[in-house]
């Protein structure tokens, strides 16, 4: 038996081998469409912040996935966005991006509220339709006797009260129903009304989120995932306030910090883990390059070309994730109860975790969460300005010994229970020293009075004007303890070469006197004891010589205290 030589196969052209990959059953990706996605963590800067959004998926197949998220912001930071998942192993996320929706994209919640709202206006519809047939049926009613009369036919009297009968039954039928129908119109419109607020609501709402977010994924099992989808968002704020207790028994101030959360992101945050930090971003983040400082004979030209920064910030934290399997741990939930925030130092910031999930809505007024709550003791200083006001104000100075920053902001002050006022803190870092202000304190009294004053022109030839001036400054001390009161006041500052001033008197001598003539004494004192500052002074000048002042000897009235930046004649 002989055997047929075999043929050496022929390789294929290089299209026919692409036609046959094209027969091959290629592998769909699984879509997954998810019409709402939760908010559930906001890391809050001034200016904006980092949304963390939520959505779990029970992944019944392995292979390619598509996930589509339809109520992603329209307004984020460009390539700010970042996904990240936990789940079953194996799984990873190949991509995420921003597509826009189709036109006409609504979410299910705004269909079906649309739908009742179109099935309701039908109801009111049909009511009209029968108001309208109970006004035409009254019409009747009331134009039969009259159409008798018109057709020169009268009923006999035996059918006059079967007429009636059938009239009176018509009538009472007629009047029933509108009354019917006038309660249901009334009760439609309310629920309308109601229905057209909230679809208004909803509209406002989604007019934000016109783009999706799509994540590309694949897995190799089959379970539960979750995917956190991160993006920066313009609209959020937080100024900080403060809560100042002071404890005059036991000497110390209780400080207790907020946040006042305002945000106009253009939805609503739903039981959120929020943070609040002290971060700028985007500010400083690289060192401005300093341009050479250039002398020339000639104006060059200006180049019109500009140079490019990179903006890729997709990933908020140092690592894009792509490509790279997920986690397949899911972290667990931090317990709720604490009585303060977790306090995180970050290098040059500090992040404050706010230990409940809280719900802000996005509108133009502020929603207070408490941060921490700090005691200091302090030194009690006592103020007055006795030409401007004979009240006397409490001050405490306090080291911030605490591990945080006081940052710049409104304080709300209480004296044990009472409310003293409202003032502003500058910026104290641990460790620095500051003072707050708690209000008056009626128990140091305080007057000031002025002497006569004293006119003589002075000289051989009688030119130079001199006047002597003086006042009187008592401090009394009514409190169960001795105290330190500090006084300020002045004398006047001499513009002119031809002004002189001579100072008579000054007792006690000031513990300071500042180049301006802005003086200060520390006086202290004991319980009831009262102390004196006496000051005079001559001021003396040339006749001829207009003189003109901005303040006067006297105490000044309210009136003048607002117009120190006018001036009278001296």
């Amino acid at each position: 038996m002989s055997l047929n030589p075999i043929t050496p196969l022929k390789a294929l052209p290089l299209a026919a081998c692409l036609a046959l990959l094209a027969l091959l059953p290629a592998r769909a990706e699984t879509l997954h469409q998810i019409g709402h996605s939760a908010i559930s963590q906001v890391t809050a800067y001034q200016g904006q912040g980092i949304v963390t959004r939520e959505v779990s998926l029970e992944l019944a197949g392995v292979g390619d996935h598509q996930l589509r998220i339809s109520d992603i912001p329209l307004g984020i930071v460009g390539d700010s966005l970042h996904v990240s998942g936990q789940g079953v192993a194996g799984t990873v996320i190949h991509n995420v991006q921003l597509m826009p929706l189709p036109p006409g994209h609504a979410s299910p919640e705004l269909k079906e509220l649309q739908a009742r709202l179109r099935e309701l206006e039908a109801q009111r519809a049909r009511l009209n339709n029968a108001e309208a047939l109970g006004e035409r049926t009254q019409e009747w009613l009331d134009s039969y006797w009259e159409r008798q009369e018109a057709e020169g036919s009268r009923p006999r009297p035996e059918d006059w009260q079967q007429t009636l009968n059938f009239l009176s039954r018509n009538q009472a039928a007629v009047l029933e129903q509108a009354t019917a129908t006038a309660l249901q119109k009334q009760a439609l419109d309310v629920r309308l009304a109601e229905l057209r607020q909230e679809l208004q609501t909803l509209t406002a709402s989604e007019s934000h989120k016109t783009q999706a977010a799509v994540v590309y994924f694949s897995n190799k099992s089959k379970g539960k995932m979750t995917f956190q989808l991160r993006y920066v968002i313009q609209g959020i704020r937080w100024p900080p306030s403060y809560d100042a207790r002071l404890d005059e028994k036991n000497a110390n101030i209780s400080l207790t910090y907020f946040g006042d959360v305002v945000q106009s992101t253009g939805e609503d945050w739903q039981s959120v883990e929020l943070s609040l930090s002290t971060a700028v971003p985007q500010i400083n983040a690289a060192v401005p390059v300093l341009a050479p400082w250039i002398l020339t004979h000639r104006l060059p030209e200006i180049s019109q070309s500009r140079s490019n920064l990179p903006a890729n910030n997709r990933d908020l934290d140092g690592s894009g994730g792509f490509g790279e399997e997920v986690d397949e741990r899911i972290p667990a939930d931090d317990e709720a109860g604490f009585a303060e925030s977790e306090i995180q130092t970050q290098g040059l910031s500090v992040l404050f975790a706010i230990p409940q999930r809280v719900s802000i809505e996005s509108a133009p007024h502020p929603r207070r969460v408490a941060i921490a709550t700090r005691s200091f003791s302090y030194t009690p200083e006592y103020h007055v300005v006795p030409k401007l006001s004979p009240r006397v104000y409490l001050k405490a100075r306090f080291r911030n010994s605490g591990d945080l920053p006081l940052l710049a902001g409104q304080i709300r002050t209480h004296v044990d229970r009472d409310y003293t006022g409202t003032s502003q803190i500058p910026l104290v870092r641990p460790n620095e020293e500051a003072s707050l202000t708690f209000g008056v304190d009626e128990n140091i009294r305080v007057t000031r009075r002025e002497g006569a004053e004293q006119s003589s022109l002075e000289g051989l030839m009688r030119d130079t004007r001199r006047r002597v001036m003086s006042y009187e400054i008592e401090i009394s001390n009514y409190k169960a303890k001795p105290v330190n009161v500090v006084v300020w006041d002045h004398l006047p500052l001499v513009q002119h070469e031809e002004i002189r001033l001579k100072i008579l008197q000054l007792q006690p001598e000031p513990s300071e006197r500042s180049k301006s003539n802005l003086l200060k004494w520390i006086i202290p004192l004991q319980p009831q004891e009262k102390r004196k500052i006496q000051v005079s002074y001559a001021v003396e000048h040339p006749l001829s010589l207009e003189v003109y002042t901005n303040f006067s000897n006297e105490v000044q009235p309210l009136h003048k205290q607002r117009r120190q930046e006018q001036y009278e004649k001296f």
